[in-house]
């Protein structure tokens, strides 16, 4: 008789992947779990922060303007997730896209983050979250650490 015994493989269990975008040049960030633990609390607060969406259309080819052309932090999941938000309620996706420069970034004058996501495709309707620059400054130095 032979058994097996399936075991939770803590390499593996990676929760979600971190890419930040610079002109265009995209390379993962490697996050420790204090970290991991840390960017995912900044996104669920600016998820329940969002109070509209806005009225521009995001099609595959303007995300990838964003990415080419921005500064910006994607988050991939590794599985899809119910999250949820201020505006929408509870939505199931697995990528989130933050723009932090060019016309969608969020700055002292203009206190309003633009969260585009999705679930295998980005949301043509990115959402807003009025308020959210200290968070989105926050989750900016912990990936962006190394660029400094």
């Amino acid at each position: 008789m032979v058994f097996f015994l399936l075991t939770n493989c803590k390499a593996d269990d990676k929760s979600m992947k971190v890419i930040i975008f610079n002109n265009g040049t995209g390379s993962e960030v490697i996050l420790n779990d204090d970290e991991n633990k840390s960017v995912r609390k900044i996104l669920l607060e600016l998820l329940l922060k969002t109070d509209d969406m806005m009225r521009v259309y995001f099609d595959s080819s303007s995300i990838e303007e964003i990415k080419d052309a921005e500064k910006c932090i994607e988050i991939i999941f590794n599985n899809a997730e119910n999250l949820n938000t201020g505006f929408m309620g509870e939505v199931t996706l697995n990528k989130i896209l933050l723009p932090i420069s060019g016309d969608f970034k969020p700055s002292e004058k203009v206190d309003i983050v633009t969260i585009i996501v999705g679930e295998n495709d980005y949301s043509s309707g990115p959402l807003t979250a009025s308020g959210g620059l200290k968070l989105v400054q926050e989750l900016e130095k912990i990936v962006f650490r190394d660029q400094r």
